[in-house]
Order: structure tokens, then C-alpha cells, then sequence
């Protein structure tokens, strides 16, 4: 097989990869217009994890599973304290804001943007969080 040519196997790729493009686009708005708590899945929770990261405090990282779970909400909490914010461990659009700084902050001072499993990278997360 040759990778130059487009034959079924491509056909194939890319109506995976079309798919995959719709899932993502659908789990980003229906995250993007609610809280982010415990029991939370999907891109917008990576997101969250990837911003915890990105403030390079030691105290906040989490695995990033895309599960918002007793860790990742403790976490929030510590972010919320630090940052001014009321410490509830639920991100709505103040703390999905300064995570989103984090994320920006981190990349434009020699971080690279983490890639997500959905294969979108970190600068697109204000897609999928509560931002507004």
C-alpha cells in the first residue's frame, strides 16, 4: 500500500475522522453551556485538567481522564482559593475563564498545547468550557 493514494482505506479515515469531528462538536456545546462537578466527563473536564496543569503548582495536577472526580474538584478548590474565587470545587464561568488564562499563559511562555484524546489541542477549550 502507498500512502500517497487515497483508496478505500481513506475513504475510510475520513469518514472516521468527519464522525469523530461531529461527536466533539456535539460534546463541546453541551459542556460549554453547563457547570463542570463532580460526575462530569468528556473534553470540557480534560480541559479543566490540562488548565490545573498548566499553573505548574504541583498541588493541582490530576491525571488528565476526563472524569471529574473527588481529586479533580479538589483541585478546583485549591484553584478557585488561590485565584479569588468562591472555593465550591464546581467550574462555572469564573474559574473556566482562569483556567483558560492558565492554559494561554502556559503556552505563550514555552509550554506546549497538550492534545486531547479527542485530538483537538488545549487552545481550543473555550469550546468546551462553561465560559459564559
Amino acid at each position: 500500500m502507498k500512502f500517497g493514494k487515497r483508496g478505500r482505506v481513506g475513504l475510510a479515515i475520513g469518514a472516521v475522522a468527519a464522525a469523530l469531528t461531529a461527536s466533539v462538536a456535539q460534546a463541546g456545546a453541551a459542556n460549554a453551556t453547563s457547570y463542570l462537578a463532580i460526575g462530569s466527563s468528556g473534553p470540557g473536564v480534560w480541559c479543566v485538567q490540562v488548565g490545573l496543569d498548566a499553573t505548574d503548582n504541583g498541588d493541582l495536577f490530576v491525571v488528565q481522564d476526563a472524569k471529574f472526580g473527588p481529586l479533580t474538584q479538589s483541585a478546583v478548590k485549591q484553584f478557585q482559593g488561590i485565584n479569588g474565587l468562591s472555593q465550591d470545587g464546581i467550574v462555572g464561568p469564573k474559574t473556566a475563564n482562569a483556567l483558560m488564562w492558565a492554559i494561554w499563559w502556559d503556552t505563550r511562555h514555552g509550554g506546549s498545547p497538550s492534545v486531547s484524546p479527542w485530538g483537538f489541542d488545549s487552545l481550543s477549550c473555550p469550546s468546551y468550557l462553561p465560559l459564559s
